[in-house]
């Protein structure tokens, strides 16, 4: 009995072309690093805003012996930290759902977030000046903005570029299959 490879892997093929056709293209649909983007914005990310939260709660800081300009720095980057976990499982949702302007629904929140990121460190600034924190507290504090914000700068590199280049995206949601056809995603659409 003989079985001829060539024919077969030739039969294998076109059943996978003939099936992407009727399906659409193979890039279409929330999958792969695209589902991991969903995941990050709708679970991963308010998991770590609430974890940090929480953490900065629990840490036996007495709010009442702070000085009062940081208290209300707390307070405001709370507040702006849970604003941004609502944004985030918005853009999450909406990029999984595949609703119109979910792209660029999902880049706003990235360079929102960025901006957020960088402006936090003058305002830590501005604070230290109205606080007056021993040198060691404010280094420690300015240490962790600045980290935070190198962090953010790769986050927001990596999935802004993904989301303008990829293949999956411009299938999904904008029903381009030819790079051809594709110009660019902007921020102002």
């Amino acid at each position: 009995m003989s079985f001829n490879t060539s024919s077969a892997q030739s039969d294998a093929q076109q059943h996978g072309a003939s099936h992407q056709q009727q399906s659409g293209n193979a890039y279409q649909g929330v999958r792969g690093w695209l589902l991991l983007l969903c995941i990050s914005l709708t679970v991963i990310n308010p998991l770590v805003t609430l974890l940090g939260t929480a953490m900065s709660f629990n840490s036996g800081i007495s709010f009442s012996r702070l000085p009062p300009g940081f208290a209300f720095f707390i307070a405001i980057d709370t507040l702006f930290g849970l604003g941004f976990m609502v944004f985030s499982i918005y853009a999450g949702i909406a990029l999984w759902m595949v609703k119109p302007n979910a792209v660029s629904v999902a880049q706003r929140y990235l360079f929102a977030l960025l901006i957020y990121s960088i402006l936090f460190i003058p305002l830590l600034l501005v604070v230290n000046l109205a606080a007056d924190f021993s040198g060691r507290v404010f280094t420690k504090l300015l240490e962790g903005s600045v980290m935070s914000v190198f962090r953010t700068l790769i986050y927001f590199l990596v999935w802004n570029s993904y989301l303008n280049k990829s293949k999956r995206v411009k299938a999904t949601y904008f029903g381009i299959h030819d790079d051809t056809q594709f110009v660019k995603l902007n921020l102002n659409s």
